[in-house]
């Protein structure tokens, strides 16, 4: 399957191992997904702090051999606070970035 882009809202973070993390993010094409994001618990990876809650990122997903997929890359789209009773509100309501 070819890798996914798009828009995701980072829910929680789960540690893995030494140097990975399970990611819970949610996305418009398909929901709630959780991912691998290999090495980002690695002192030098500058990959670990996009994938904090409550981020949105973009990001690029490759679908894995369970039900995780992989993280291949993220960049920040836009860092605030959200409180739990207006992200939802918030995500319908932003314009979408993908034309399609």
């Amino acid at each position: 399957m070819p890798p996914y882009t798009g828009d995701a809202l980072v829910l929680r973070t789960y540690k893995l191992g030494e140097a990975d993390r399970i990611v819970s993010i949610l996305t418009r094409r398909h929901g709630k997904v959780r991912a691998v994001a290999k090495g980002v618990r690695k002192t030098k990876s500058r990959f670990g702090a996009r994938l904090e809650p409550p981020t949105h990122i973009q990001l690029q997903l490759y679908e894995g051999r369970s039900e995780l997929h992989i993280i291949d890359s993220t960049v920040i789209a836009r860092c605030q606070l959200i409180g739990a009773s207006s992200w939802k509100t918030w995500w319908r309501l932003r314009p979408s970035s993908s034309s399609a």
